[in-house]
């Protein structure tokens, strides 16, 4: 359930065990929506951010240089239409 406490994201129901910004709880949170900020990776098990819902994607800024972790915000991305072929 959300906002359990927890110590691996693949206990929670949503798959996303996130660390408290200050503190040493973890508890389950739902995954990002639309412009939240975002993560792919996991540091033991939990998320500092975590991942996108389903329906999109962690788009993370461009040659951005840091020393610490570089977070992204969801996005939706649109497919694109294959081209029609003109023969």
């Amino acid at each position: 359930e959300l906002r359990e406490i927890c110590v691996q994201s693949k206990l929670c129901k949503s798959g996303c065990c996130r660390r408290a910004p200050y503190g040493c709880e973890s508890h389950c949170a739902e995954k990002g929506s639309e412009g939240s900020l975002c993560h792919t990776q996991t540091f033991f098990g939990l998320y500092n951010e975590c991942p996108c819902q389903p329906h999109l994607t962690c788009i993370f800024p461009k040659n951005e240089k840091s020393f610490g972790i570089i977070y992204g915000h969801c996005q939706k991305i649109e497919k694109k239409k294959p081209a029609k072929k003109m023969f």
